[in-house]
C-alpha cells in the first residue's frame, strides 16, 4: 500500500530543512546563534531564524552562545546580544534563568562604552517586568547610578519604576546639594521622587505645570511627566485642567494646522488611567470617537459628576 505524509508535517520537515539549510549555505559547523550574528554582521534578516532559535533550543544554549557577542567590537553585534537577552527574559519560565538574563542586561547593556547602546538597553530593560529585577540586579543598577552615568534622566527613571527605595536619600541630597543640576535633570529628580512616594515633590511638579498653563509644548512634554508619577492628584489636575476650555493647542495635521480645545489632548492622556472613563482610545492613543467636540462635551459633564475620579495605574 502506498503511504501519504500528512500535508502539515511534510511542510513543517520542509521548512525545518530549509531553515537548516540556510544555516549551511553561511558556515558549516557554526552554532546556531553564532550564525544569527553572521547573518546580523552581513545585514541579513534574522527575524525567522530568531523565532526558530527561541523555538526549537533551550534558553540556556542560547545564553551561553551568545556570552562573546556581549563585548564584540561591533555595536550592532552587541545590540543584537542584548536583544536576545531581553527576549530570553520575556520567554523565559525558569526563574533563574530570567533574572540572569536581566542581571546580564544590566551588568552589560548599562556599562557598554557606546552611550547609544546603553540607551537601547534602558529601553530593553523598561520592557520587562519590574519583578525580573532581583536583589543583585537592582544593587548593581544603584552603584551605576551613583556614577552619574550617560542618560542619568532615563536611568532614574527606570530605578523609580522598579521602586529601589534605598536610592531615594541620594537622589534627595543630589537634588538638595548638586549646584551643576541643570534644570532638566532637577526636573526629573522631582518627577522620580514623585513616583518613589514624595508627596511634596508631585505637588510641587503640578504646581510648576499649573503657572505655566496649558499648551502644546506642556501637553507633549510635561504632561507626560506627570503622569509617570503615577499618583492620583495629578489625574485629578488634569481633569480640572480639561473642564476648561483652552485653544492654545494645535491640530496634529501638519497640512492644516488649526488651533484646537487643549482638552481633546488631555482627554487622549488620562483616558486609559480613570475608571470608567467614558470615551477610550484606540491603539493610536486617539479618542475612539467619530464626534470630537460632542465627545469632549460629555467627557466634560461625566467628570463633573464624579467625585473623586476613581484612578489606576498599570506598570
Amino acid at each position: 500500500m502506498k503511504e501519504y505524509l500528512n500535508p502539515k508535517r511534510s511542510t513543517a520537515i520542509l521548512l525545518v530543512l530549509a531553515f537548516f539549510f540556510s544555516f549551511s549555505l553561511i558556515s558549516i559547523g557554526q552554532t546556531p546563534v553564532a550564525v544569527i550574528f553572521e547573518r546580523n554582521k552581513q545585514g541579513l534578516s534574522i527575524d525567522k531564524e530568531l523565532d526558530f532559535l527561541f523555538s526549537n533550543d533551550s534558553l540556556q544554549s542560547i545564553l551561553d552562545n551568545i556570552r562573546p557577542f556581549l563585548d564584540d567590537k561591533d555595536v550592532d553585534q552587541r545590540l543584537l546580544a542584548l536583544r536576545i537577552l531581553q527576549e530570553a527574559a520575556l520567554r523565559s519560565a525558569d526563574g533563574y534563568l530570567m533574572r540572569n538574563s536581566v542581571y546580564q542586561l544590566v551588568n552589560t547593556g548599562l556599562l557598554d562604552v557606546s552611550p547609544s547602546v546603553v540607551y537601547h538597553t534602558l529601553n530593553l530593560l523598561n520592557g520587562i517586568p519590574i519583578t525580573s529585577f532581583d536583589e543583585k540586579a537592582q544593587n548593581n543598577l544603584a552603584s551605576i547610578i551613583l556614577n552619574s552615568p550617560p542618560h542619568f534622566k532615563f536611568m532614574i527613571r527606570l530605578v523609580a519604576r522598579i521602586g529601589m527605595q534605598q536610592l531615594i536619600p541620594f537622589f534627595e541630597e543630589k537634588l538638595a546639594k548638586d549646584s551643576l543640576l541643570s534644570v532638566s535633570d532637577r526636573w526629573n529628580l522631582q518627577i522620580v521622587l514623585g513616583r518613589m512616594g514624595d508627596q511634596q515633590q508631585v505637588e510641587h511638579c503640578i504646581q510648576t505645570v499649573r503657572q505655566i498653563g496649558m499648551n502644546d509644548e506642556v501637553v507633549y512634554r510635561l504632561v507626560p511627566d506627570l503622569i509617570f508619577m503615577h499618583h492620583p492628584l495629578v489625574v485629578e489636575f488634569l481633569a480640572q485642567e480639561l473642564l476648561k476650555e483652552n485653544m492654545n493647542c494645535t491640530s496634529p495635521d501638519p497640512d492644516n494646522e488649526a488651533a484646537i480645545d487643549c482638552g481633546f489632548r488631555l482627554a487622549e492622556i488620562i483616558a486609559p488611567h480613570v475608571v470608567g472613563f467614558p470615551v477610550k482610545v484606540d491603539a493610536s492613543g486617539d479618542l475612539d470617537t467619530d464626534d470630537y467636540p460632542g465627545s469632549l462635551r460629555m467627557i466634560r459633564e461625566w467628570i463633573k459628576l464624579q467625585e473623586p475620579l476613581q484612578v489606576e495605574f498599570s506598570d
